[in-house]
């Protein structure tokens, strides 16, 4: 467990200012930091000719240049399909962003139940819109970002994802240890708690860009592995299956050097092995 303290968490937080991107892999893609240069294009933009929806997704893939960032579009390990229209992945943080383009001539009429979607699964989520406007009712969680016909693009709202379930203060850990019983320092329970958060992101980070060339073994070509202090918190968690594991591993390692020393004794008698 002595790892999990090396593991700093990673937040997306609310930026009051949208020209100050900030912690966030979907802004370091986005061209324009200069709020004049935008507010120009903004203000042409209904002149432009009308961006379908793989329009937009096509401007907002050439963004993603960044050797650490992967993107994927509709099809999941090449056969199943995605809810998402754009997927962007960090694979050196194990990040996951969802992008939810709509064109011109698209509605919003699904939004909500799209956006609910994304909201189990990605660290930022975006609206991503060329001269629509964004709906009033967007959940404050949701980022906007605005592209023009010259494929420039720009954040015009960050997104931040606020989990419900995070327990952030001390006085709330400690608060549970003492009242469900619980014994032992309120700060180990806390880095598992929140390791097990990562432990899912890594999941999901699999279940979408991972890629495996067979059936049954599922014997994959690419796939992100935890990190130690991951698999030391899932292997904590079945502690007497891990003490069967060993304690087999255990016997087969005496049962190979009694052969050893059987061996031994037959080419050479007098040779020693040291115990």
């Amino acid at each position: 467990m002595q790892d999990i303290k090396k593991k700093k968490a990673r937040r997306i937080h609310k930026i009051k200012d949208p020209f100050i991107l900030g912690d966030s892999m979907i802004g370091t893609t986005i061209d324009f930091k200069d709020e004049e240069a935008y507010k120009v294009l903004k203000d042409n933009v209904k002149s432009e000719k009308n961006l379908l929806g793989d329009d937009i997704r096509n401007i907002m893939i050439s963004k993603f240049s960044d050797p650490y960032i992967t993107t994927i579009e509709r099809s999941v390990g090449g056969n199943q399909i995605s809810p998402f229209d754009l997927i962007i992945g960090h694979t050196r943080d194990i990040e996951l962003a969802g992008l939810e383009i709509k064109g011109d001539t698209d509605t919003f009429d699904r939004l909500k139940t799209q956006l609910d979607a994304y909201t189990f699964a990605f660290s930022e989520v975006y609206l991503v819109l060329h001269k629509k406007e964004s709906p009033k009712w967007l959940p404050r969680f949701c980022g906007v970002i605005r592209v023009f016909e010259n494929k420039k693009s720009f954040i015009e709202k960050q997104a931040y994802i606020d989990d419900a379930l995070d327990i952030s203060t001390t006085y709330e850990w400690d608060t549970i240890m003492y009242m469900n019983g619980i014994k032992g320092p309120a700060d180990n329970i806390r880095k598992i708690y929140r390791s097990i958060g990562d432990i899912r992101k890594n999941i999901l980070f699999n279940r979408f860009f991972a890629t495996y060339s067979g059936f049954g073994e599922k014997k994959y070509s690419k796939y992100y592995p935890m990190q130690e202090y991951q698999k030391q918190v899932l292997m904590g968690f079945n502690i007497p299956f891990q003490t069967k594991i060993l304690k087999r591993d255990i016997k087969d390692i005496e049962k190979r050097l009694n052969l050893l020393k059987e061996a031994l004794d037959l080419v050479n008698p007098q040779t020693k092995i040291p115990k």
